[in-house]
């Protein structure tokens, strides 16, 4: 049986391959939720962020992020924080 520790957010390296929406990247000193990921040529992907920025990483590039599993545990305030601003 999974206990509380187990159910919470975990830390992960992620690469292009292996991202995936509501990742929170740790990206120096800011972190970032991933909204969206589009495959770009040759393993690279494209990842759009709740704040609206864009990042191109190549197939190669790893990244330190939290990862909640499985999604429905994540807090409602991550629903929340992914909603487009008007």
């Amino acid at each position: 049986m999974a206990t509380k520790a187990d159910l919470g957010p975990r830390r992960v390296e992620v690469t292009a391959a292996t991202v995936r929406v509501g990742d929170v990247l740790a990206i120096g000193d800011r972190h970032f939720v991933v909204l969206h990921a589009t495959g770009l040529h040759g393993g690279a992907v494209r990842l759009k962020f709740v704040s609206g920025e864009l990042l191109s990483i190549h197939r190669a590039t790893r990244l330190a992020a939290l990862r909640a599993e499985p999604p429905e545990l994540r807090p409602s305030s991550f629903c929340a924080s992914r909603q487009p601003s008007a």
